[in-house]
């Protein structure tokens, strides 16, 4: 008996007796080709995993955004409302007194007490009616003790270091207050005054603005005297 060749062969159908050829070729042929290749398309699982990533990414991006805007809206309302805001102004006296030995008041209108340390009243000049004039000098008192919200403190020179024998015309005068905050930071409050008379030929405080070099001005470079503290 001769071997069947694969692809070309016959056989005989039993019940028809004709010959068939060809059974074992289209039987091989009928099945499915499979690739090696695997397709590279998500399912729909990754892609529903890979769309709840991205829309949690973006709610939490969200989210942080918004904390950030508050942080920062809260320290800078923390800053405007804690800031330490202290006032400088001219305390109780007659209209003809003389302006170095006024009591100047020192107000906090902070939230948070403060604790003053030194007041600078720095002459940048001063004249009077018999031509004394009196330029770049100035006087420093200490103080102790703490300054709570809404409370003010008069420093009052105890000694005027200057004496004169005419009336004061004008004078234009820095003050200076120095503190501490509940930080411990030491600060500096400024206010400068120009003093004349007016028609009625009463003395007058003017509040003036304060140039760059009363802004940087240090007593300690300059010549004053030491009044004694506030009691």
């Amino acid at each position: 008996m001769l071997p069947l060749k694969e692809g070309n062969f016959e056989q005989q159908d039993p019940t028809t007796g004709k010959k068939r050829r060809g059974d074992l070729e289209r039987k091989r042929t009928a099945e499915p080709i499979k690739s090696s290749r695997q397709s590279t398309t998500p399912t729909k699982s990754i892609r529903r995993r890979r769309s709840t990533a991205k829309r949690f990414l973006g709610i939490g991006s969200r989210v942080w955004t918004v904390i950030t805007a508050l942080s920062t809206i809260g320290g800078l309302t923390a800053y405007f409302v804690f800031w330490p805001r202290l006032d400088i102004s001219e305390g109780p006296h007659t209209k003809d007194e003389n302006p170095l030995g006024i009591p100047f008041a020192v107000s906090n209108n902070g939230v948070l007490p403060v604790y003053p340390q030194e007041l600078f009243c720095w002459i940048y000049n001063l004249e009077t009616d018999k031509r004394q004039r009196v330029q770049t000098w100035g006087f420093m008192q200490r103080a102790a003790g703490v300054l709570r919200a809404g409370e003010t403190v008069h420093f009052v020179p105890k000694f005027t270091p200057l004496q004169f024998s005419g009336r004061i015309t004008s004078a234009d005068l820095l003050i200076i207050a120095r503190y501490r905050t509940v930080w411990q930071q030491t600060k500096a409050k400024r206010e400068r005054f120009f003093v004349n008379r007016d028609a009625e030929g009463q003395l007058r405080y003017l509040r003036k603005y304060l140039t760059p070099e009363d802004r940087a001005f240090r007593p300690e470079g300059h010549a004053y005297a030491v009044v004694p503290a506030v009691d």
